[in-house]
């Protein structure tokens, strides 16, 4: 108890006792068993009422204060628009101005799809659609073991993807049916496919239609499972492998496109856990894909990736930390050393100078930019600028999808500035 708790409880003490005192000479008081002029024991109870109304309140203003603060830090944020779509693509051609997106199934998989919009004239009159849902977030703040406020803006009303909504109408050109690849990508361990839409959109942008698929492994965001997840790569792998039949069958353009009896070009990507789904999916169907786009690749010696190797041209890239982990770099040239020899000079590695982990998502566009840099065991975002190290991605992954085999050499990317040749 306070040292001012006690000096009011002995004052009050004092007081009763002069009262009492005067009002029985006055005879003016009478004593009742169930009512007393004085109780020190209300006094105890009124001062610890106090006590914890004053501890409530400053909880409360403490609880208001970080909600404010939390919500100047990621007002405005995913902030879609904050990268212009590029006015031409790597390939040469004309870029469209806007890049689409619908929800599907490939495969029983919960799939985002990514496509340049044709020009029908209604250019900046279409809807975007929303950034993600409530459920995917909470699933997000959960995994990361934040509250769900921290991340509830990104499924607000106010949070777009950028994209336009092809629900509403928005197609593919004819020309763009025939021409663009497709990029099957697979998420990492804890992710989904609503966590890289606004880099996906720069990759759209350049001509290639995004299939971003959700695993039923136990390893996205949602119903996410460790335990399971960690013992079921080949269900993964098995999973890339069915989606990329479907788009390989044209079941995709039709969904996207007017034309029908399209047979898509089919690239294979992954960011983190998905890198090494991707690469064994490409050995499960040798046929079936082009290429392969590999983002920070959780590669470890002697994973049954690092053994696979790769059988088809690829592009690995790596972020900062990724780049200087001995376990991945020797992961990596595991899997090189492994990798068909008809494919080796057409494999190349790349370190992302200044990105991190959390550059190959969209988790840098999140909040205000030095929040996500210097959040503490996340490595959300490095010291480059997240815009450009998306444009940057996009333009390596359509270098690579617009490559023919034999002219996919590893040097394609040299002239990239935050690129750096590694292997």
């Amino acid at each position: 108890m306070s040292p001012t708790t006690t000096t009011m409880i002995s004052s009050s003490s004092r007081g009763g006792a002069l009262v009492l005192r005067e009002a029985c000479r006055a005879r003016t008081f009478k004593p009742s068993p169930s009512r007393h002029a004085f109780s020190p024991s209300r006094h105890v109870a009124s001062a610890i009422l106090e006590d914890v109304a004053v501890m409530v309140a400053t909880a409360s203003s403490l609880a208001a204060s970080v909600r404010l603060t939390a919500y100047a830090l990621v007002r405005g944020f995913p902030n879609s628009m904050c990268a212009d779509l590029p006015a031409r693509r790597e390939n040469g051609t004309k870029a469209t101005s806007e890049v689409a997106e619908r929800h599907v199934q490939l495969a029983g998989l919960r799939t985002r799809v990514f496509y340049p919009a044709a020009d029908d004239g209604t250019e900046g009159q279409r809807r975007y659609t929303q950034y993600t849902s409530e459920l995917v977030a909470n699933a997000m703040a959960d995994l990361v073991f934040l509250p769900h406020f921290l991340l509830s803006h990104l499924a607000s009303a106010e949070a777009k993807s950028g994209c336009v909504d092809g629900d509403e109408g928005a197609r593919m050109s004819d020309e763009d049916v025939r021409k663009c690849p497709v990029l099957l990508y697979s998420h990492g361990f804890g992710g989904n496919a609503d966590m890289a839409t606004l880099m996906m959109r720069q990759v759209a942008a350049q001509g290639i239609v995004v299939a971003a698929v959700e695993h039923t492994d136990g390893s996205a965001t949602v119903h996410f499972d460790s335990r399971r997840a960690r013992s079921s790569l080949d269900k993964r792998v098995d999973e890339l492998v069915r989606a990329g039949q479907e788009v390989s069958s044209g079941a995709l353009h039709a969904t996207i496109s007017d034309v029908s009896g399209v047979t898509p070009r089919v690239f294979v990507g992954g960011h983190s856990y998905g890198a090494p789904t991707a690469i064994l999916a490409c050995r499960r169907a040798p046929s079936l894909f082009e290429g392969a786009i590999l983002h920070d690749p959780a590669i470890s010696p002697g994973s049954d990736a690092a053994a696979a190797g790769l059988n088809v041209h690829a592009q690995l890239l790596m972020g900062d930390g990724y780049a200087a982990s001995p376990v991945i770099r020797e992961g990596v040239r595991s899997t090189l050393r492994a990798s068909d020899a008809s494919c080796r000079n057409n494999i190349g590695v790349w370190h992302v100078r200044g990105a991190e982990h959390g550059n190959f998502v969209d988790a840098p566009l999140w909040a205000q930019t030095f929040v996500m840099r210097n959040l503490p065991f996340i490595p959300a975002a490095g010291a480059a600028n997240p815009v450009e190290v998306h444009a940057a991605i996009a333009r390596a992954a359509s270098r690579l999808a617009y490559a023919s085999t034999s002219s996919a050499a590893a040097s394609y990317l040299d002239d990239e500035p935050l690129l750096e040749r590694l292997e």
